[in-house]
């Protein structure tokens, strides 16, 4: 009952076809790996799995290769470039501006209550902002760091603040 003749068949058609080629330092040395697949949708599959893979173990292997100190700098430097962070320290720069512009309005008396507030929020303000700028400096390659030219800025605003405080 078996009419299909072996010799007569033919392999489906092929949609393509890639290499993969495994890294020299690996246990399969630089071998190289021929994939055929029957379909594009299939192609894409293998390309975005290999390429997450690939990825994956070369993030694994650089996180084990660091030090602890340096997977808890990564670790500060990801949670301090964070939206939430980046927009915490912006609203901080926002109310530093609102409490100086009220400061400037109202001209508190020397010696009076809403002087020693304005100092207090002051001092605040700059503890927030040297913070900010230890933590910056914390995360990123000292090199990286001072080529910035915000990090510069932020430096020399931070000092002058400092040094406002110390003279009052």
């Amino acid at each position: 009952a078996n009419d299909v003749d072996p010799g007569n068949l033919s392999p489906p058609p092929l949609a393509g076809t890639f290499v993969v080629t495994t890294d020299m330092d690996s246990s399969s040395c630089g071998r190289k790996y021929l994939f055929q697949v029957l379909s594009a949708a299939d192609l894409n599959h293998w390309m975005v799995e290999l390429r997450r893979l690939s990825r994956d173990t070369r993030r694994q292997r650089d996180y084990s290769q660091k030090t602890k100190f340096q997977r808890f700098q990564e670790r500060s430097r990801r949670l301090y470039e964070s939206f939430a962070i980046q927009a915490f320290f912006a609203i901080l720069i926002g109310l530093n501006f609102i409490v100086n512009v009220v400061e400037a309005q109202l001209v508190p008396d020397e010696d009076s209550t809403e002087e020693r507030v304005f100092t207090i929020l002051d001092a605040a303000f700059t503890a927030g902002f040297s913070l900010e700028l230890a933590w910056n400096m914390f995360v990123h390659d000292p090199k990286q760091f001072w080529v910035d030219p915000w990090n510069l800025f932020d430096t020399i605003v931070v000092l002058f603040s400092i040094l406002a405080l110390a003279l009052e």
